[in-house]
């Protein structure tokens, strides 16, 4: 192929180039990131992320309704890769009260270091990303599966509804994370407000 229809093929690999679905879905969500992080969520338009990907417009369609279906997959696979990395550093505790506790303390103290922290947690932008972690059947879901095999190690047989548990995790991370306390502010007042608040309900 001469190399002016490579770089056209390259330039539109959505319409001229054979692709699987999940694959091409990945890389307009990693042109979303890039997007966001420099824009913000708000001033982010499909003609900006199909810029991005270099594609065109009608290719970003092709894989998604909208722009918020484009914010939550962004969300959620930012979201699980937090979760896979947390679980990392959690392979100390000894219970799984002592599990949600330190993942708590875990993402209140390290989300905001993340780059994607910056336009998650925007005012603007702040009733999409709460519907998102509030309100999707499929966000929680998917964090629920993350847990169960925890919950399962130290648990096995165990009957903890972890639906209720990870709604209570995401309302406390979007909440501490959207608005810090002015009263908890060190992580020390925070696992103790937590230990005080969670542990006896979670026993």
């Amino acid at each position: 192929m001469p190399e002016a229809d490579t770089k056209s093929s390259n330039r539109r690999w959505g319409l001229d180039t054979t692709i699987e679905s999940l694959s091409a879905r990945e890389r307009l969500l990693d042109a979303a990131k890039a997007c966001y992080e420099r824009r913000g969520i708000a001033k982010t338009t499909m003609e900006d992320i199909a810029g991005e990907a270099k594609v065109t417009r009608r290719t970003v369609y092709r894989h998604f309704d909208g722009h918020q279906e484009v914010v939550s997959g962004v969300v959620q696979r930012e979201a699980g890769l937090f979760w896979a990395e947390l679980q990392k550093h959690l392979e100390f505790v000894d219970s799984f009260e002592e599990y949600i506790l330190e993942a708590l303390i875990y993402t209140l103290k390290h989300a905001p270091e993340t780059p994607t922290h910056s336009f998650l947690f925007d005012q603007d932008i702040l009733p999409i990303v709460n519907r998102i972690y509030l309100s999707s059947e499929d966000f929680i879901t998917q964090r629920v599966e993350n847990l169960r095999p925890v919950y399962e190690h130290f648990n096995p047989g165990g009957e903890l509804d972890l639906v209720m548990v990870m709604e209570w995790f995401n309302r406390v991370v979007v909440s501490y994370l959207a608005t810090p306390s002015p009263f908890f502010q060190s992580e020390e007042e925070l696992r103790k407000l937590f230990a005080t608040m969670l542990l006896p309900a979670l026993r």
